[in-house]
Formats: C-alpha cells, sequence, structure tokens
C-alpha cells in the first residue's frame, strides 16, 4: 500500500467477477469483516477484498452460494372447546425453515374445501410449537372449516389438512 499510514478496506462483490456492490469504505490494518446485504437465496455471489492507500491491492475472487428458503411446515390440529357460539382452532407449527419469526394464523369459512374468507389475527413465532385461536361470534349448528397459515419471507404455507367442527345447537325450549 505504498508506506500509507493507514489503509481504507472494503469488498466488492456481485453476480460475477465484474462485482457492482462494494460495502462502506473503513479504516483498518490487518484482518476485517464486512456484511453483505440483500443477497437472494439460492445464489451465487462473488467477492473480493480490496485495500486503498497509495496504491489499491484487490484480494483474490472468492464465490459463495447462499442457502436456498425452506418454507416452514405446519400440522393442522383438531378444533376444541366447540359450544354454540365459539370454537378453539389448533395447529403445530413443526420448523420454522430457513427463517428466523413467522407469523401464524388461521383461515376458515363454512365451505368445504375453502375458499375461506376470514382469517385470524395472526403473531410471531421465533420457534416451533402449537398455537390457537378462539373463534367467537360463531352461529349455532354451523359446520367450520379451517386450516392454519404461517407466512415467512417466502410466502404462505397452509396447513395441508383441512379440519372442521360444528357449533352445537341450542336444545329448543318448550
Amino acid at each position: 500500500l505504498g508506506g500509507a499510514a493507514s489503509a481504507r478496506v472494503c469488498f466488492e462483490w456481485g453476480l460475477s467477477q465484474g462485482y457492482g456492490s462494494r460495502t462502506p469504505l473503513m479504516a483498518a490494518t490487518g484482518a476485517f469483516t464486512g456484511k453483505l446485504i440483500g443477497l437472494k437465496a439460492n445464489t451465487t455471489y462473488h467477492f473480493r477484498a480490496v485495500a486503498e492507500g497509495d496504491t489499491t491491492v484487490y484480494g483474490r475472487d472468492i464465490a459463495f452460494t447462499t442457502r436456498p428458503i425452506v418454507p416452514p411446515s405446519v400440522v393442522t390440529g383438531a378444533a376444541t372447546d366447540v359450544s354454540s357460539e365459539a370454537g378453539r382452532l389448533n395447529a403445530e407449527l413443526t420448523s420454522l425453515g430457513t427463517a428466523e419469526v413467522v407469523t401464524a394464523c388461521f383461515v376458515w369459512g363454512i365451505t368445504p374445501g375453502g375458499p375461506y374468507p376470514n382469517e385470524t389475527t395472526g403473531y410471531a413465532m421465533t420457534r416451533p410449537g402449537a398455537f390457537d385461536f378462539n373463534l367467537t361470534g360463531l352461529t349455532e349448528g354451523i359446520t367450520y372449516y379451517f386450516k392454519p397459515k404461517v407466512v415467512a419471507a417466502g410466502g404462505a404455507v397452509y396447513g395441508a389438512r383441512e379440519r372442521s367442527f360444528t357449533t352445537v345447537a341450542a336444545p329448543m325450549v318448550v
């Protein structure tokens, strides 16, 4: 680096050895690291180190491939606590896939096989486990159909199995 008191370093990176992007320059001597942001899944990238002082020195090209997106997985559970106006929907998030956080909810309606025009409020999950939702304000004696829905960066995943429950009909008063 031609006797420069300190070097400024960065990484050049991109989809080919033409690079096209750079990390911010920083002052460093010795080993240094940088973070690449905005990478796409299952894609090969190239990068090299760059040191700038009185002269510019380039490191060798290194290629790496990002891992593919693995979707989360979810299993539909049976409805519980069914009454004339309510029912609890149950499911199990069995894997986050490659996501760090997912949003879990249920879609539901009164037509077997869908469409499911209604969706419960979702909530964030950071690890596998059971989740549920209490549906209230339902009509007595009606069959409701539902599936769990899990949303991650790669899109939405639904439980493979549709479940149903029928609200209890109130007894006739004579």
